[in-house]
């Protein structure tokens, strides 16, 4: 999905609160208009929002499992098409809706921002809700006024990364209808998720009615399956290809980020825009995404368990993939030359530890 292009068109702030010590939801503080934002805090917040849900490693495309009536993605519909009177006395709702998703006491309060707007080429209508969270040292003056400096403090400070933010885009307005999430796509930012699986669930799925979707296993192993072919034949150093297979164990398996993109991996791992280029084109003609796609590694584990490599005098080493790095050092020397004068290519390893055992 292509971000490009944002325009934020209105902005409302609303206020929500950690339940009370006896689970009783504290009612939200709602704003009583739009937010007048002149164009230098106009493009702060287009720029904030488009580097969140173009991050690879924070952003994910979610499905779209709670759509029917009282859901956050209809009411986010119906603000789409509301006059901004409208807007600001039905986006109430939105802080209600966070309100009661956040079941737990120990979850914190925060600033509720909902902006629609426009993105991309021909232009699409966008539906947002940001929840941004104090960090220390900053409180809420108790005026009964939702100002524009919390947004300034909570959501354009350049170092704010208490924040999560959910986006509904109108891909299709024909299929748009009031039972279902035909025609949009759903999008989620964690900024506190370090794992696909650690995106706060409260926000998502309680909140949003989104859920990670279900093929992600599948494309990862894809991903996976893919990346080793064509490693594989790159008319490379064998050493080259274990460097490239290591960063792909370590993309897939040590890095803590909940999606994996290959625009990332190639520009990481191949070091020429031409090798970069055709990592792309052959990806394109295998059909696999081209944006970032969530993580999930279920498919593959027993697959990044172990580093395995075969000689072709069939000697055999396996590794375990994690310690992979630490542990072992492979690299070409030059053998000893044989009767014609020739000198072969063998393989110096190197292992960190003892002989264990001879199994």
């Amino acid at each position: 999905m292509n971000f490009e292009n944002l325009s934020v068109t209105r902005v409302i702030i609303h206020q929500v609160f950690k339940r009370k010590a006896d689970r009783q939801i504290q009612q939200p503080r709602y704003g009583a208009a739009l937010q007048a934002l002149g164009p230098e805090d106009t493009a702060a917040l287009e720029d904030r929002i488009v580097s969140a849900l173009g991050s690879p490693s924070r952003c994910m495309g979610m499905s779209l499992l709670v759509a029917g009536a009282g859901s956050a993605f209809q009411l986010a519909r119906a603000l789409a098409d509301c006059d901004d009177a409208l807007f600001v006395h039905h986006s109430r709702q939105m802080a209600n809706l966070l309100a009661h998703a956040q079941e737990r006491i120990d979850l914190p309060g925060g600033i509720v921002v909902v902006f629609s707007g426009s993105m991309g080429h021909p232009a699409q209508r966008i539906m947002g809700v940001i929840k941004a969270e104090a960090h220390s040292g900053f409180s809420f003056p108790d005026t009964g006024v939702l100002a524009l400096t919390f947004l300034r403090n909570l959501v354009l400070t350049p170092g704010q990364k208490l924040y999560k933010m959910g986006v509904f885009v109108e891909v299709d307005p024909n299929q748009s209808n009031a039972t279902s999430g035909n025609g949009w796509e759903a999008f989620l930012y964690d900024e506190t998720a370090i794992e696909r699986n650690k995106a706060a669930q409260y926000f998502y799925s309680t909140f949003l009615g989104l859920g990670i979707p279900v093929d992600s296993a599948q494309q990862t192993k894809s991903f996976y399956e893919l990346t080793k072919k064509f490693i594989t034949d790159l008319d490379v150093p064998e050493a080259r290809k274990v460097e490239l297979n290591t960063g792909l164990f370590s993309y897939l398996k040590v890095e803590q980020t909940p999606t994996i993109d290959r625009s990332t991996f190639a520009t990481r791992f191949f070091a020429t825009p031409e090798a970069q280029d055709a990592f792309t084109k052959y990806m394109d003609k295998n059909n696999f995404p081209a944006g970032a796609i969530n993580k999930d590694i279920s498919q593959i584990a027993s697959l990044l368990r172990r580093r395995n490599f075969v000689f072709a005098s069939d000697v055999r080493l396996s590794v375990p993939a994690d310690s992979f790095e630490d542990l072992v050092k492979i690299e070409p020397i030059e053998g000893e030359p044989s009767a014609d004068g020739s000198i072969p290519q063998w393989t110096k390893i190197t292992v960190r530890d003892r002989l264990k055992s001879d199994k």
